[in-house]
């Protein structure tokens, strides 16, 4: 469980209200499908202390929270600003498993994608209808917010309060659920260090350059001294006043592990810690993906320093990616049994009882499912329950049970962690190495003051470097993720160094006040040059083809997660004699599926229905499509710019009723139509 801390420590103000909509929709619901499994199913529940700490805020109902603070204002009484604000916030939300359910949200959130002006009632429904939306199913059938959900629309000021303080009242009960399960022995709680820091990179910054040795590297000088030890050995403190009891495992955030960071594990008495298959991989040098060499994932490792053992757990890559990435889109018995069924594949090619780590996102994941996933964890944890040959256990029960599975030593861990195996997300990319190359600066600046000021002034300036040294400033920097909040993760970064120098009296040089953050990342690798001639066969027939034809980065927003491929990587496209023109190849090579239907969506959720059979050229309402190599379709003009001249396209790959892959992820391809089209293609 993890967010990036977003409070403003100069305002004291919540930029961004996301672990208040997780808090209502997921954290609470995730302990409450282990509860409703009485005792039959166990899992570990990993919390970031800096995550708890933001928790306890909105327990306040005076919180400042710059999203909260105009929903506690009457619509009519809004700024222009603080108009645009809220709009902004409601529209921050999954259509499909979220918003579409509530008629009367879909239809503001359709005036809002097309720049029609609302109402002050239909602001306040959709803030309210926003709220519902983001809140699990357990708390949907509480008695406020089922009759507002039922009521559906006409909200009042009046109900709007009420469920605002109906959240607060819940948020306080999230811990100590969590603290409950953990007495009865249905759950572990593990913490992660307490900013979410990267803690190789602070320990050392030479371990980046064993996993990355051609990546350009920031100038940190003498790097960060012992602030990798602060963050592991005061989340113990914090951890074990929250949850009553001293942690004992820790996922290192990121997955993010080094032989330096473990041996400090070691020394502040945690049992396990775990990462991901690709350092498993790269520590015993060997092909994870593939058998014989892939049993070597289910046994159990440990690390010793001293006499004193740390077992390490290798998350299983695929397993765990088809629940946070793949099953979202499939009907929740068809991929409960192909959960199992890989299990069980797993189960008969071991010689000893294989030990299987799922380990992914405890949040971002269930908004893509429908109802959060509800019926997915339900009919999954009651098969876990009845499957005789399976025992579900914490990681903490793993590492000190009896088991037939081996124990090997592990002399030698990688440096790396859970995507690449390697630290590229957050350092390389010239905007990663500016972030730390001011975070360095700053330490070094205010190392000669911290023993000649106030122990009060030192501790708030600490924490603002500590909080400055977590991972999620720099996951936002360079190439790799989009949000369009990006220029606010990049200042809030800057403010808690900028902070420090303030409350030092020092001059804030002046980059410091220069955006690292040069520009939302974007899709588009080319705009189309000049009008294209397409053989509509499913191939690229020659080389002249497609070669006027614009190019676009299908995968460029992955999101906070990555998934790893998919059919829809790369988008080609065109214009010729009154047609746009598509065409989708697949990622990595992957063989296309053998029929299907692809859905375009345009502005306004308008759909073009495209089947698609194998080695056959269709043809229905002027639109016509080949499925073979790649998939390429010709659409009369009209049909994508029948209203207006901008407009923003999605492609939705389909096998039945069940939507297989989406993309772009979280954004949209936008098209803009003038008198010469093949110049005003953009993102």
């Amino acid at each position: 469980m993890h967010q990036p801390y977003y409070k403003d420590s100069a305002e004291g103000t919540f930029d961004m209200p996301w672990v208040y909509l997780h808090a209502l929709k997921d954290y609470y619901e995730m302990a409450r499908h282990i509860i409703d499994t009485d005792g039959r199913v166990k899992a570990t529940f990993n919390y970031v202390p800096s995550l708890v700490m933001q928790l306890r805020d909105y327990e306040n109902r005076n919180v400042s929270d710059s999203f909260l603070i105009v929903l506690r204002k009457g619509v009519d009484t809004l700024s222009v600003g603080e108009r645009e604000l809220l709009i902004r916030q409601v529209k921050m939300v999954n259509y499909r498993t979220m918003a579409a359910e509530f008629k009367r949200f879909s239809e503001i959130l359709v005036k809002l994608d097309a720049a029609i002006p609302i109402s002050n009632a239909e602001l306040r429904d959709a803030s309210v209808l926003y709220l519902l939306s983001w809140t699990g199913v357990f708390w949907r059938t509480d008695d406020l917010p089922a009759a507002l959900i039922s009521k559906g629309a006409g909200f009042t000021e009046e109900e709007k309060t009420l469920l605002l303080d109906y959240y607060v009242d819940k948020i306080a009960t999230i811990i100590p659920t969590h603290k409950e399960l953990v007495e009865r022995g249905a759950i572990e709680v593990s913490c992660t260090p307490m900013f979410h820091p990267i803690l190789p990179l602070l320990a050392d910054f030479s371990s980046a350059k064993e996993a990355m040795p051609l990546s350009p590297m920031p100038n940190v000088g003498d790097g960060f001294g012992d602030d990798y030890k602060w963050h592991i050995s005061e989340a113990v403190k914090f951890h074990e006043e929250a949850f009553g009891k001293r942690p004992l495992g820790s996922w290192p955030s990121e997955g993010s592990v080094s032989a330096l960071v473990a041996d400090e594990y070691i020394d502040n008495g945690f049992r396990w810690i775990a990462s991901d298959e690709d350092i498993l991989a790269r520590s015993l040098e060997i092909n994870i993906k593939s058998y014989p060499d892939r049993k070597n994932l289910y046994r159990q490792y440990y690390r010793e320093k001293e006499g004193k053992r740390l077992n390490i757990y290798f998350r299983d890559k695929q397993l765990s990616d088809l629940i946070g990435f793949t099953y979202s889109t499939w009907a929740a018995d068809a991929a409960v049994d192909d959960f199992m069924g890989k299990l069980c594949q797993i189960y008969d090619a071991c010689e000893y009882s294989p030990h299987v780590s799922v380990i992914l996102d405890g949040e971002n994941a269930w908004e893509y499912y429908p109802k959060n996933a509800s019926e997915f964890f339900t009919k999954l944890y009651k098969r876990l329950a009845s499957e005789e040959w399976i025992t579900t256990q914490t990681m903490l029960e793993a590492s000190e049970g009896d088991s037939s599975t081996p124990y090997i030593r592990l002399d030698k861990l990688a440096s790396g962690s859970w995507i690449y195996g390697n630290f590229a997300i957050w350092c390389g990319h010239h905007e990663k190495n500016k972030g730390w190359e001011l975070l360095a600066a700053t330490k070094r600046t205010m190392a000669p003051y911290l023993d000649k000021i106030s122990p009060e002034l030192k501790e708030t300036i600490l924490k603002e470097l500590h909080i400055a040294e977590g991972s999620d400033w720099f996951w936002w920097y360079g190439d790799d993720h989009h949000t369009i909040q990006a220029d606010q993760f990049d200042r809030l970064f800057r403010g808690h160094l900028i902070n420090i120098h303030t409350k030092l009296d020092l001059p804030v040089p002046h980059d410091f006040f220069e955006p690292i953050k040069s520009t939302a990342k974007s899709g588009l690798i080319r705009k189309p040059s000049k009008a294209i001639n397409v053989n509509m066969d499913g191939q690229i027939t020659d080389f002249y083809e497609w070669l006027g034809a614009g190019e676009f980065d299908l995968s460029f927003d992955e999101g906070s997660m990555h998934s790893g491929g998919g059919y829809m990587g790369k988008l080609y496209f065109g214009y010729n004699s009154g047609y746009v023109c598509f065409r989708l190849d697949s990622e990595k090579g992957l063989t296309l599926p053998e029929s299907g239907t692809l859905e375009i969506e345009v502005e306004s959720r308008q759909k073009i229905v495209v089947p698609l059979k194998k080695g056959v050229r269709l043809e229905s309402e002027g639109v016509v499509s080949y499925l073979s190599k790649v998939i390429e379709v010709m659409v009369p003009e009209s049909m994508i710019f029948s209203a207006d001249n901008a407009v923003g396209v999605v492609f939705y790959l389909k096998d039945g009723r069940n939507i297989s892959e989406r993309a772009p992820r979280y954004n949209a391809v936008k098209l803009e139509k003038t008198d010469d089209i093949m110049n005003d293609w953009m993102v």
